[in-house]
């Protein structure tokens, strides 16, 4: 184990999410909801942050500089001119072997990490309390680290989207762009067809789990959305759903390729995503430049090393 730290002061919001509705609908689709797999990388390989309620988390700084790394993991204040991804990985595999490497060649540096039961991340019983504990200790670590707001962009992919809408949501939480890629709009419109359903019924079905509708809205900086179009596992409608709830200010017009879920950075998409996120990037500075996105919240980033 390289380091562990404890993140104290994390704030309690996502304690507010859980009802009883919510835990009896994990309950009965636990086994669709979340699929850890066998872990790909030894303990040694990673940090951890531990959690208010105690959970270790599994977290690792990828950086195409050694330099950069090193002082990483020396828990030196970030300087480096490029910007970190905060990076939620999808279903069903654990954060060494999410594919990252679409992230890396926008030049910039990947923090990525593991939901309390997937790879070397402790408490087998996830949930989804448990994974916004879980980002809101890394973003804190974020924080710790002195990583600039306009150097810090969230991304989530499929399952990951929804940390990420949550994370970016939050007011106290500064950052510079929202990227996600496959993402859901509620585990309900996720497992059911919600064609013949009347909208008021589906937004109190949104609200019992994974609601990122409700997320997307608090938003304040720029989201862009890749989809594929063929996507088997969550329909592209739920691109419309989130857009249509994200401000117009914030709204950057979504990437929609020939593919579907897990097949998504395959050539040819993989040279459109690129071209789509370097620009979408470049219009991040621009907007950040001519707006003020944010108010003056404080955040405690008080960290304790643990010997």
């Amino acid at each position: 184990m390289l380091h562990e730290y404890i993140i104290k002061g994390a704030s309690a919001t996502y304690m507010s999410q859980s009802t009883t509705l919510t835990s009896i609908v994990e309950y009965f689709f636990h086994s669709n909801l979340y699929k850890p797999p066998k872990c790909r990388y030894e303990f040694e390989e990673c940090d951890f942050v531990k959690t208010p309620s105690g959970t270790d988390i599994a977290c690792q700084l990828v950086s195409t500089d050694p330099k950069v790394k090193e002082r990483w993991n020396a828990r030196n204040d970030y300087i480096d001119d490029r910007v970190i991804y905060l990076f939620s990985h999808g279903n069903a595999c654990d954060m060494k072997t999410a594919y990252i490497d679409w992230l890396l060649k926008l030049d910039g540096n990947v923090l990525k990490w593991d939901y309390p039961g997937y790879g070397q991340s402790t408490d087998e019983n996830v949930c989804e309390n448990g994974i916004f504990e879980a980002v809101e200790t890394v973003y804190r670590l974020c924080v710790a680290m002195k990583v600039p707001a306009d150097k810090l962009v969230i991304v989530g992919q499929s399952l990951g989207s929804v940390p990420a809408l949550f994370l970016a949501s939050k007011c106290y939480v500064r950052h510079r762009a929202v990227i996600l890629v496959s993402p859901l709009a509620s585990a309900y419109r996720t497992i059911f067809s919600v064609k013949y359903i009347p909208n008021r019924l589906c937004g109190y079905m949104d609200s019992l789990l994974f609601n990122n509708v409700k997320y997307a809205s608090s938003v304040r900086v720029p989201v862009a959305i890749i989809h594929g179009v063929n996507d088997d596992i969550v329909d592209v409608d739920h691109v419309n759903t989130l857009l249509s709830n994200v401000s117009p200010r914030q709204r950057y017009k979504p990437l929609l390729l020939k593919a579907k879920h897990n097949d998504i950075f395959d050539f040819p998409n993989d040279a459109d995503i690129n071209t789509y996120l370097m620009r979408f990037m470049k219009y991040s500075a621009s907007y950040r430049q001519h707006t003020t996105p944010y108010d003056d919240v404080g955040v405690d980033d008080t960290v304790v090393y643990d010997t």
